[in-house]
């Protein structure tokens, strides 16, 4: 893990941090410490651990530094900080093409969903995931409308978004069966949170 190299110097998306347990995303204009105090509040009113400003602010700071490119951040003494690549700073159609090639090909040969207790899983773990990412801002977003709207209504989940780990459209992610996801990413060097439902696929 690491954390900024400067923590009085506001990092390129902002001051932002998202509670995993209640998937609540938090923001602040007015820096580290301010951040910190609106996380501290809101985990000791859900009865959260580390409650604590010192605590809230280191985890800020690692979850900042989990999205940011080389040189923002430092590692922490006796760590080994590898910087995950967040695809949604410069998302391409070439980033999703595999991702979306996979999905045509999985509705055209009539593949089933994973059961609703396991989408139901993998989206609450998305759900509370900064990666998360809205694409409004990309040229995109066309494609990524096109392949959530192959799912099912009634199977489709409010607040997922693209991945910014893979560029996957998570509403449907977290419906397809494993093997297709790895078959989407297959030729790509990725680094998924400790938290990621993905990190059961061999290599990831």
């Amino acid at each position: 893990m690491a954390l900024l190299g400067s923590p009085r110097t506001t990092p390129p998306d902002g001051w932002t941090y998202t509670q995993a347990e209640t998937q609540t995303r938090m923001e602040d204009i007015d820096g580290l410490d301010a951040l910190g105090a609106i996380v501290v509040k809101h985990r000791q009113y859900k009865g959260l651990p580390r409650a604590t400003q010192e605590e809230a602010e280191l985890d800020i700071q690692r979850q900042i530094c989990a999205q940011m490119p080389p040189g923002i951040c430092r590692a922490e003494p006796g760590e080994d900080y590898k910087p995950m690549l967040d695809q949604s700073r410069r998302l391409t159609l070439d980033k999703i093409q595999s991702f979306s090639q996979a999905i045509f090909e999985w509705v055209r040969t009539g593949g089933d969903f994973v059961d609703e207790e396991e989408a139901q899983r993998r989206a609450k773990i998305c759900l509370g995931c900064p990666f998360n990412k809205a694409p409004n801002a990309c040229a995109c977003s066309p494609l990524w409308m096109l392949i959530k709207t192959l799912v099912p209504k009634k199977r489709q989940i409010d607040n997922l978004h693209v991945c910014g780990i893979c560029g996957c459209v998570n509403s449907v992610a977290v419906l397809m069966p494993l093997t297709v996801i790895k078959e989407s990413l297959r030729g790509r060097d990725l680094t998924y949170p400790s938290h990621c439902w993905k990190k059961v696929i061999d290599g990831l």
